[in-house]
């Protein structure tokens, strides 16, 4: 379960945290990311990608993943964007490493390749980096 945590309460928040900040639970799920201006938290659940805002409403869905989640998500350095990389699970066909819209207007595969090690955004949120021992094909660089 994620649980939010902030200085002071607001009624619904448990104490259970650190002097000064309350808890309180956000959602069921892992994998759990802030948002680089600390307002919103992404996170997997259900074989999806959601965001939430940690002071109220419905968690929306950012993006279905066919398979599991293996690493992310990962905010673009803006909060526009989220990185994920799904593997196939039960003959799924997802896998590689996706990029969404943080809104869930739209969600694609930047690579097919199995990525592992370290992966992040450029500062400027250009261009992400990945590692992998497989070849790119011919034209994906």
């Amino acid at each position: 379960d994620l649980e939010g945590a902030g200085p002071g309460g607001d009624g619904g928040e448990q104490p259970g945290g650190a002097a000064g900040v309350q808890c309180r639970r956000l959602a069921r799920g892992w994998r759990h990311a802030w948002s680089p201006d600390a307002q919103r938290v992404a996170y997997v659940d259900g074989g999806a990608i959601w965001v939430a805002d940690p002071r109220g409403g419905a968690p929306q869905q950012v993006a279905k993943v066919e398979g599991v989640v293996r690493w992310g998500p990962c905010w673009s350095p803006d909060g526009y964007h989220l990185a994920y990389e799904a593997a196939p699970d039960y003959g799924g066909t997802a896998a590689g490493f996706w990029v969404a819209r943080a809104d869930g207007s739209r969600a694609w595969r930047v690579t097919e390749l199995v990525t592992w090690g370290a992966k992040c955004w450029k500062k400027d949120g250009s261009a992400l980096l990945f590692l992998s021992s497989q070849a790119a094909p011919v034209g994906e660089d």
